[in-house]
């Protein structure tokens, strides 16, 4: 009996299996480390609907991108830093912590730095009907606005999570959809600055779009050393909107390219 099954059932299911991944892909997008001008090629072909990871350039732009959900006593010496090396970052802020840190908010607006919604209350976005994501998001814009920011048009969904409904909400919204390239990891627990700099150097690379999180242990130590051997590198920090294309195609790895 187990000989029978080890020769055709087993086999069978990873068949079945295989048919399965080729018919419907991946239950998750490849992850590249895990605005109204959208050209929706991936919808139109009936493919998986990504956000952006990451941006195909010839050029040396690369973005730092901060989350803003918990805490802010960090904030003020991370905008004193980035004024101070002379980089614009883009913000996503969850509009709660809008409405907790208001002047924070607005002096992030005041540096001129770009500000991005990542929800109003950091829900997981998949559980939420569309009539929920529809409010979340129009409660976050509104926060934003109230700071003096201008209104959102670039959305991370809270912890990292998607699917094609997901996505095609937030881009019927107005919301170009943004993940990353490069994960820092600097809000795990004894996460140290060597450890989050020798993945962002690395991964380093034109287009690439790192993750740092505002009250991370470490991130005002280890911030001035990741801008300052980037740029001896070579790259050049833009904000995500100067990163991305306005016409374009997003490939399957979600690195956007030019429209063709």
């Amino acid at each position: 009996m187990k000989r029978y099954l080890r020769q055709f059932w087993l086999p069978g299911v990873f068949a079945l299996l295989a048919l399965a991944v080729y018919l419907f892909g991946s239950p998750s997008p490849p992850q590249v480390d895990k605005y109204e001008n959208y050209v929706a090629a991936d919808t139109l072909a009936g493919k998986r609907v990504l956000p952006v990871y990451g941006v195909s350039r010839t050029d040396s732009k690369i973005a730092l991108t901060i989350d803003a959900a918990w805490g802010a006593d960090k904030t003020p010496e991370i905008l004193r830093i980035l004024e101070e090396k002379g980089i614009k970052a883009t913000f996503f802020l969850v509009g709660r912590w809008v409405r907790e840190f208001p002047e924070e908010t607005k002096a992030i607006v005041k540096a001129g730095h770009l500000i991005g919604s990542h929800s109003d209350s950091h829900a997981h976005f998949c559980q939420l009907s569309n009539e929920q994501i529809e409010k979340e998001v129009k409660a976050a814009e509104d926060a934003i606005v109230s700071a003096g920011a201008p209104k959102p048009t670039l959305f991370r969904p809270p912890f990292g999570e998607y699917d094609d409904r997901v996505v095609q909400k937030l881009r019927d919204l107005g919301y170009q959809v943004i993940q990353w390239t490069i994960d820092t990891l600097d809000w795990k627990e004894g996460r140290t600055t060597g450890q989050v700099l020798e993945v962002v150097f690395r991964k380093a690379a034109p287009g690439a779009i790192i993750l740092c999180h505002n009250n991370a242990a470490s991130i005002a130590e280890y911030l001035p050393a990741l801008i300052d051997e980037l740029k001896a590198r070579g790259y050049e920090f833009a904000t995500v909107d100067e990163l991305l294309y306005s016409g374009f195609n997003i490939d399957n790895n979600g690195i956007q390219h030019p429209e063709s």
